[in-house]
């Protein structure tokens, strides 16, 4: 189809969720105060933030390594990068519904864990892929456990904040997010490809030391 296709196609779901978007009916809240509520965040959710940022710092990190990973190493064609792209979208797809049975039946502290020792062991055959076959399905089966953390994450955010800090709270994620990415990018410009193995150790041990809590 060729990239203006694709690009246009990006182009026009984000002019629909716009559209849709002026749809939505919010109901008026008064909080106190203004700004983002970092001390509700700190008192309250300081442990699923660190576990947010540690999961975004090292996807920034394969994000900004996979190109040029699968086709410097791997010898990969540019069809074979979009099958992984592909293949990781399908595994978020299937992940999101068993994800949502999760969260309603289990606690989230060893839903957290479980997601990022998937998410760690998923990356680490994603860093040591012999070849582009491996790495698709490494791809696809990132996917699983990713979904669940990310679920368990808002699942645990909508649970914990109240109706009148939920926004101010989901914006101190969100920064965190983009802020993670970013450290994730520059830490790959740093390092190199080098990163990969050691950013899927970070996860590793994150979810370790989060079931040892649990």
């Amino acid at each position: 189809l060729g990239l203006p296709v694709v690009a246009w196609s990006d182009a026009g779901s984000y002019l629909v969720s716009a559209v849709l978007l002026t749809f939505v009916v919010a109901r008026s809240v008064t909080a106190a105060g203004r700004g983002f509520d970092l001390r509700f965040v700190w008192r309250s959710l300081r442990g699923l933030l660190l576990v947010n940022t540690v999961f975004f710092t090292a996807n920034g990190v394969f994000t900004a390594l996979l190109v040029p990973f699968m086709t410097t190493h791997l010898h990969s064609t540019a069809g074979a990068i979009g099958v992984f792209f592909s293949a990781l979208g399908v595994g978020y797809l299937v992940g999101a519904p068993i994800a949502g049975r999760l969260v309603r039946r289990l606690r989230a502290g060893p839903l957290l864990a479980a997601s990022q020792l998937g998410i760690g062991l998923c990356f680490l055959l994603l860093a040591y892929a012999p070849n582009t076959v491996v790495a698709i399905v490494a791809g696809g089966l990132i996917g699983l456990p990713g979904s669940l953390l990310l679920v368990t994450i808002e699942t645990a955010i909508q649970r914990g904040a109240p109706d009148e800090l939920r926004g101010r709270v989901g914006s101190v994620f969100f920064a965190s997010d983009a802020l993670a990415l970013l450290l994730g990018s520059l830490t790959a410009a740093a390092g190199g490809v080098h990163m990969m193995p050691v950013a899927a150790v970070v996860i590793l041990a994150s979810g370790m030391v989060v079931a040892g809590m649990t």
